[in-house]
């Protein structure tokens, strides 16, 4: 629900209708209103819709971020085979689009007062479907889905790319520019989107021609729901949710060429990038029966970090639900975080201690935009007591059995503190 939240918190500005909606949490004795009783109050509302790994849940905020209606449903995961975690495309929009007619019911608000839809998506889960007919090529593959663990392994310890690495050790040493240094320690998981979308081009025939044809388009959960609340009129995804996928570059701020062309990926099939904040199209009259506007589409990692107030540098956000994820915003800049970790024998057993020495204060440059204007996170992950991290702050998803036991807390750089206090 941090996703949720954070999207009915957000200030955003549409220049077609000349409106800023500016919601701030109001408490009183209670907690937050739930205010059906003091709707005159106000000028509009907004749908927050967080499609999450096992929940797609929505929210109806009124102008001071009161709750106003809400409703649920249940996603319908598969699992076709051991390791594989899957979800049908289309069911899964049609849930999407229940839920947020039901959200408006519940609230007793019409369709028409429903000044901006913000969407939070689980990341990392995706589907290929054709440019032409709209129709999916795949079911979406869930970013808890195992089958390129064979894949991940091979990569990792492949002659080419310990050669990438260490080409990038030298790049490093000679220029200092972190984004060589990101690059040399470098590693792929399962739960990144690049090597489950080099088994899907190898696997699945109709993708193969899809993409032969130049017929193919990409897109993770957030991409694909835009598409079909469109009618196929937007195809686009934004900064917070291409950061996940491993085949992003932050410090170019686009698909990263090299990585593609090392992995035999068409980078064509991708989508533009678009800030977070932004009006990215209006939803077809068909779903709601007015054409409303998206005005956000955020990961919900990154919105739960909205959510946590870690709007100041040097904040960090830990989520423990399906998966446990460590968030850092470090400012404007994307910042190369090495963090050391001690698991036990097998790297499947949970870890028994994790530890990360945050960035100084001097290399966390003062946020002047938004903290998720541009993918800031420090990932905390390891094997076999290897520091590891990934490029750009690619976020590390561990399972409940691979949850960390101990993580930092929030560093106040304001107060001089050079390493974080606290523990979870």
């Amino acid at each position: 629900m941090l996703g949720v939240g954070t999207l009915a918190t957000c200030r955003s500005e549409s220049k077609d209708h000349g409106t800023i909606l500016e919601a701030r949490p109001v408490s009183d004795s209670k907690g937050f209103r739930h205010a059906k009783d003091s709707k005159t109050a106000v000028a509009g509302y907004v749908l927050a819709i967080d499609v999450g790994t096992t929940t797609i849940q929505g929210i109806v905020y009124g102008k001071q971020a009161e709750i106003v209606g809400s409703a649920s449903e249940k996603t319908a995961l598969l699992y076709p085979r051991p390791g594989w975690v899957e979800l049908e495309p289309e069911a899964l929009y049609e849930q999407f689009v229940r839920v947020a007619q039901a959200t408006l019911r519940d609230s007793g608000v019409k369709a028409s007062e429903i000044v901006a839809l913000g969407i939070a998506t689980q990341r990392g889960t995706f589907c290929t479907w054709h440019r032409e007919t709209g129709k999916p090529l795949h079911n979406l593959l869930g970013w808890q889905d195992l089958r390129a663990s064979h894949l991940v392994k091979d990569w990792n310890h492949s002659f080419t790319f310990k050669c990438l690495q260490g080409s990038c050790k030298l790049l490093h040493a000679f220029s200092r520019q972190q984004r060589f240094q990101a690059a040399s320690i470098l590693r792929f998981s399962t739960q990144q989107v690049s090597l489950r979308l080099v088994w899907a081009l190898k696997n699945i025939p109709q993708l193969g021609a899809a993409v032969r044809e130049g017929n193919c388009c990409f897109g993770c959960i957030d991409t694909w729901l835009l598409y079909k609340l469109t009618n196929g009129q937007v195809y686009a995804t934004d900064y917070s949710n291409a950061s996940a996928t491993g085949v992003f570059d932050p410090f170019q701020m686009e698909w990263n060429g090299l990585l593609c062309s090392l992995l035999s990926i068409p980078p064509e099939i991708f989508p533009p990038i678009r800030d977070t904040g932004h009006i990215f199209g209006y939803i077809d009259k068909a779903v709601l029966g007015v054409s409303v506007p998206v005005a956000a589409v955020i990961a919900d990692q990154q919105a739960a970090m909205f959510g946590e107030c870690c709007f100041t540098r040097g904040d960090v956000k830990l989520t423990m639900g399906t998966g446990t994820f460590v968030n850092m915003n470090t400012g404007e800049d994307p910042y190369t975080a090495v963090a050391a970790s001690e698991q036990a024998r097998h790297p499947h057993h949970s870890a028994n201690r994790t530890t990360t020495t945050p960035p100084p204060p001097s290399k966390l440059p003062h946020l002047r935009h938004s903290p998720f204007s541009r993918p800031c996170a420090v990932t905390i992950s390891g094997n076999k007591q290897k520091p590891t991290t990934m490029l750009g702050g690619f976020p590390a998803c561990f399972s409940r059995r691979n949850s960390p036991r101990s993580v930092w807390g929030r560093c106040d750089p304001s107060r001089g503190q050079k390493s974080c206090k606290g523990g979870v």
